[in-house]
């Protein structure tokens, strides 16, 4: 898989840190999700009324890895950070932003939960 990341001034590391979890998240890389996963963290789809636990359940990742990953934009503040871009996966482009809410602004703090919107 193929990332594009914007450019940034490196002064913040949960940029970075938000940047691996959604390029992990894109190719269903369950290893590095659950480095940062609170051991209760919810995943939410706009549209839908459940959240999605990391353990497995279907929905979590795309289906398929895609073969490129652009993410034209990540920021933090405290503990939020947010991320959209685009993946293109068999000729098709899928949009997506995902919102981000970490345990406590520490740069080592999991993620307590995920927010995320596709649209193709």
């Amino acid at each position: 898989m193929k990332i594009s990341l914007p450019d940034d001034c490196g002064n913040a590391p949960r940029i970075g840190i938000t940047n691996d979890i959604v390029a992990a998240w894109a190719r269903g890389d369950r290893e590095v999700l659950d480095e940062w996963s609170a051991e209760d963290i919810e995943w939410e789809w706009a549209g839908s009324d459940d959240p999605v636990p990391v353990d497995g359940e279907p929905g979590l990742f795309p289906g398929v890895v895609p073969d490129v990953l652009t993410i034209e934009n990540t920021i933090s503040h405290g503990k939020f950070a947010s991320s959209h871009g685009s993946f293109v996966q068999e000729n098709s482009v899928t949009d997506f932003a995902l919102f981000f809410r970490f345990k406590s602004a520490g740069k080592q703090a999991k993620v307590a939960s995920v927010k995320g919107f596709l649209s193709n």
